[in-house]
């Protein structure tokens, strides 16, 4: 938080009031629920074979693991792994999906 009232010229209350008056909430808060935003965008993307919850979290600068979660869930009302592991039950579903479409079409065409 030094660093950003050093680089924005005000002192630390009037970045707190101002981010307050912004936003309702501190900078604090402020940066983590922006983290915690791009952490979701991430784990939607991610292939769950490959890639952790902890992994992706360390990549935005997040390391309390169990803080992440609790956050997250908060913000998101679910846990991040849920969040990780639905990309790749829907991605399961739609193959499903498209092979019982291609069955369908194939005795259609018979």
């Amino acid at each position: 938080m030094t660093d950003l009232c050093e680089f924005s010229g005000v002192s630390e209350r009037t970045l707190r009031t101002m981010f307050l008056e912004q936003f309702g909430v501190g900078p604090k808060r402020y940066l983590r629920t922006r983290k915690l935003h791009a952490v979701r965008a991430a784990l939607t993307l991610a292939d769950p074979r490959r890639e952790t919850v902890s992994g992706i979290a360390k990549r935005f600068g997040l390391s309390d693991v169990g803080r992440i979660a609790k956050d997250y869930c908060a913000l998101f009302g679910e846990y991040p792994r849920v969040t990780l592991v639905r990309k790749r039950r829907r991605a399961g579903n739609a193959s499903t999906v498209t092979r019982r479409a291609t069955r369908r079409i194939g005795s259609a065409a018979r």
